[in-house]
């Protein structure tokens, strides 16, 4: 059986812990999304701060990496397609590239809170990984988890 635990199996405050559990069970899988706009600024900070080591780790577990958004896709006026190709183009620039900063329709919906603590013109570090392990998280490892 294999299991598809999204958020980095929410443990990405605890990248040891992540691995640890990805090479306990070798039929558990993760995804690269975060949820929520205020986890999702949160995770890309985790990220942004310990980019080389998130890089090797997908790098080395890209064969059980999935690609995800966590949105909740409905007729909502808040769900604009603008809103929804933000956040979609947001997870593809952490992924693909060195630096990257966030959408302003990321920061509208995060919450008063957590908006305050944020820069939103920081220039965060992404993975910039490779084309091979890029088309594995986007494509190969859906592909072989459900049509295999």
């Amino acid at each position: 059986m294999i299991i598809l635990a999204p958020h980095f199996v929410l443990t990405s405050r605890n990248l040891n812990f992540l691995i640890r559990l990805l090479d306990d069970y070798p039929n558990l899988y993760t995804d690269v999304s975060f949820g929520h706009p205020d986890f999702q600024v949160a995770g890309f900070e985790r990220i942004s701060n310990n980019s080389e080591n998130f890089r090797k780790f997908m790098q080395k577990y890209r064969d059980r990496i999935t690609f995800g958004t966590d949105m909740v896709i409905t007729d909502h006026q808040s769900k604009s397609r603008t809103y929804l190709d933000n956040i979609t183009l947001s997870y593809f620039d952490m992924l693909e590239k060195e630096e990257f900063t966030l959408p302003s329709e990321l920061f509208k919906k995060m919450s008063r809170k957590s908006r305050e603590k944020v820069d939103p013109n920081r220039i965060y570090k992404g993975l910039h990984l490779d084309d091979e392990t890029l088309r594995m998280i986007y494509h190969d490892n859906a592909e072989r988890i459900f049509w295999e």
